[in-house]
Order: C-alpha cells, then structure tokens, then sequence
C-alpha cells in the first residue's frame, strides 16, 4: 500500500476503533441537551418527581430561615379567641363575604398600629370582596386608615386580588393603594386530593402578535412577592419596571430605563388554544417566571395571631419590616415537595418564603442552557472513567421506578458523587441541577460505554 493512501486511513480508523467513546463522550451529551431542551421528562410528571426526591435530600443539608425583614400576622378561629370573642359578629370572616368586609373595621386599627410603629409595607395576603351599604361603615375606617399611613409617607399597604376579578370600588378610588396577584402558580393536586406546591409565579407577562409586530406587558397586578420585593428595594422610585426576558429566564427590572438586577427564574410558556392556559382574552400567550419553591424554617416569635399585634404596648420590632397579614384555613393549605407527611403550610407563608429569597438572594437557581450542555459532558466522562475504572460487582438494590435490579457498584459510587456535587452546588450558590436529565445521561453513557474494570477483566488462557 501507497504511504499517501495511509495518512487519510488513520483518522477513519482511529475513529471507528474509538466510536463507542467518541459516542459516550460527544453524542449522547448533545441528545440529552436535545431531551432537556424539548423538556422530554415533563412528560407524565417524571422531572417534577425526581426534582422532589432531589429537594427533600438537599434541602436538609441546607436549612433556610425566613427574612428578618419580613413580619407575618395570621387570623384563625384558634389562636385569635380572644379577639373574636369581643367582636362576636366576625367568627365567621373565612368563610363568609361580609364579614370579610366587616373585619375592615379591625385592619384599619392594625394598619394605624403598624403605620405608628414604621412598618415600610403593610401586606393583606387575600381578597378583598365587594362592599354594601350595611358595611360602609368598617370600608371607611379601613380606607381613612390607608390613607392617613400614605399621608405619613413611611408605609405603603398592598391588597390581594384574584386576577380577572372585580375589585371593590371605594378601594380603587384610593391611589396609594397596592394590589398584589394571589396566584401561586406551580400548584397540582395529588391522589390524596392535596395541593402540592414545588414552584411559585413571580412574573406574568401576556403577550401577542399583529400585523408583525409583537408585545409582551408584565401582567397587572403583579404577584404578591415580586410587588412587596419592588416595594421594599426601590421603595421611593415610581420609575421601576420589569420585563421577561423571552429568549433566556431573567426577569430583568429597570430603574429608568436601565437595567439594574436580574433574576434567573424557570419561564413557562403556555398559548391560547392549549389546554388548561388561562391567557387574558386579546392576547395570544402568556410567559410566568417560576422560582422553586424551599420552604424556611419560620419562627413563631415571627408568625403572631393578629389580636397579639392589636394589643401589643411595644411594636418596636415592625420598625422598617414588610408585614404580611394571612388567614389560615384550610383551602390555604398548601404541601411542599419533599415535607413530612402532614406537613403543610398556608398560602400567606409561601408568599413570605418567596419574598424572603428575593431579600437575601437565596432563591433556588437553576443553570443557564451552556452551563447544562457543558455538566452533560462532564457526566458522560465521569461515566466513562467510572466504567473503565470502577468496581463493577453488582448490589440488588430498589430502584423506585424499575423496582429491584442488580446495578453495579461503580455506578452506584458515580450517583453518590453525583449527589453530593448536587449538595455542594446548593449550599454554595443554591444551584438547583436537572436531576432527571443528568441521571439518565449517567446511567445511560456507564452502560453504553461497555468497558469492565481493569481488575475485574479476566486474563487470556
């Protein structure tokens, strides 16, 4: 054979010799990178389950605790009978419309209370029904109260409202009012007829198209969290707006038209003609950035019926805080991925958790489209070095989804590895990995590869 005919051999051969790792190495990272950008494993709840066996593990090793900028006040049946026993005619306020209306009466002494003490934003984590004349008394109180806190200057106060819901009209004709979106966002139900909540809307824009032209406006009212975070940051700037970036996940806010902060969140995109896409009529998409929802620990000393408020003589400790007024009861509940059996919390206390992240910049982030593709490399040459090098005996182990299999050793250290790179990334930076995706990459490249452990090989006869 010719020398010139050899040279252009070499590559061809090296690359057949060579394809089952050329494969494991380049081809099955970019497939994945293909399954995690279709998002294959949203599918049927596979991603959303793994993510909650994966938050339950890292969660613990990283305890959160709630902001010591925020407050939370609660009304309930069992905690505030003091209160309730003086005002006979507001035991029924969770359930019933007027009374609702009715308890105005007792949150403009609460806001005047707070408004004294130097609160910076008073929140009402629920709706707000309509009024009728044999409550116009209470509406009055509680809309002099609100005025008199703006008046002052020091304290701003925010309702909740129900998206596409009427508001009450006296309230609307208060200009220094707030409304803040109740919509957690993220929320199923499962078997035990439970609201599970793993992710929580911190932005909502709706957005169409015509006659070539696009637009996409923030959503109003906001949702709660990302209002009271706004409110709290650039408290005397009404020159704040924010945007959703459509070709990343950044919910970027602008402070006269320049950008000065940025949140990475997960962007959901859902149109008009798909099932269970509640877009506003007029718009052809809606886009909701989502942050993954870990809940802190919160401490009673923070967390206080709202009569102790009323008839507290010393409210030094509200002095600057964002105050959060919730019900408890129990279409509030809510369960997390990955608490306790029974362990469940109200819908006030996840607003707070997100607005806590916001504060301290402790939400939960997820990696941008390079950083995956280039984790994906690293696992497939992880699972070729653990193939080659690692144990290979097989342990009978339960494997959850394909019940019990023998899986080899290597692998099993592999995960182990991978795990705890998962607990580190969290406990420094809160770096949430895509478990589902990364896993089956692992598992996938470790068998394809083939090759056994050198001690493991048997030697020719």
């Amino acid at each position: 054979m010719r020398p010139g005919k050899t040279y252009w051999r070499i590559p061809f051969l090296w690359v057949r010799k060579h394809s089952r790792l050329l494969f494991c190495l380049f081809a099955l990272p970019l497939i994945a990178f293909l399954f995690y950008s279709l998002s294959v494993f949203n599918v049927g709840g596979v991603s959303s389950y793994v993510e909650q066996v994966y938050f339950s593990f890292v969660t613990h090793t990283a305890q959160k605790t709630l902001s010591n900028r925020i407050r939370l006040v609660y009304m309930d049946a069992e905690h505030n009978k003091k209160l309730l026993d003086a005002n006979q005619d507001l035991k029924d306020f969770m359930t019933d419309d007027l009374e609702r209306v009715l308890w105005r009466r007792l949150h403009a002494k609460l806001v005047s209370r707070l408004a004294e003490a130097g609160a910076v934003v008073v929140a009402f984590d629920f709706r707000f029904p309509s009024s009728g004349v044999a409550e116009e008394g209470a509406s009055r109180k509680f809309l002099q109260a609100i005025r008199n806190a703006a008046r002052d200057g020091r304290t701003r106060i925010v309702i909740g409202k129900v998206p596409r819901e009427g508001t009450d009209d006296d309230l609307r004709q208060v200009p220094s009012l707030g409304y803040g979106n109740l919509l957690i966002g993220g929320e199923v139900t499962d078997a035990k007829n439970r609201r599970i909540v793993s992710r929580v809307a911190v932005a909502i824009s709706d957005g169409r198209s015509a006659g070539g032209m696009s637009a996409e406006p923030p959503e109003d009212p906001m949702p709660l969290p990302f209002l009271l975070f706004l409110n709290a940051e650039w408290p005397e700037n009404p020159f704040v707006s924010y945007g959703l970036d459509a070709g990343g996940r950044d919910i970027t806010i602008y402070q006269k038209g320049t950008p000065v902060h940025h949140i990475h969140a997960q962007m959901d995109l859902c149109r008009a003609d798909d099932q269970n896409c509640e877009v506003p009529p007029g718009f052809d998409w809606q886009r909701m950035a989502l942050l993954p929802l870990v809940m802190p620990v919160i401490d009673s000393r923070i967390d206080v019926p709202y009569e102790d408020v009323l008839g507290a003589r010393d409210l030094s400790d509200y002095q600057g805080k964002i105050v959060i007024v919730g019900a408890r009861y129990k279409e509030e509940k809510v369960s997390i991925p990955g608490s306790e059996t029974g362990t469940q919390f109200y819908g006030y206390q996840v607003h707070a958790a997100i607005l806590s992240d916001l504060l301290n910049d402790t939400y939960p982030r997820y990696q941008g489209p390079f950083f995956q593709l280039l984790i994906f490399f690293v696992i497939a040459g992880m699972a070729v070095i653990g193939r080659r090098w690692l144990p290979v005996k097989d342990i009978k182990l339960n494997t959850i989804f394909f019940g019990e299999r023998q899986v080899p050793s290597g692998l099993l250290i592999l995960i182990g590895i991978y795990l705890i790179s998962g607990v580190v990334a969290y406990s420094a930076d809160y770096l949430i990995l895509n478990v589902s995706y990364d896993l089956t990459l692992l598992v996938v490249a470790y068998f394809s590869y083939g090759r056994k452990s050198p001690a493991t090989v048997e030697p020719a006869k």
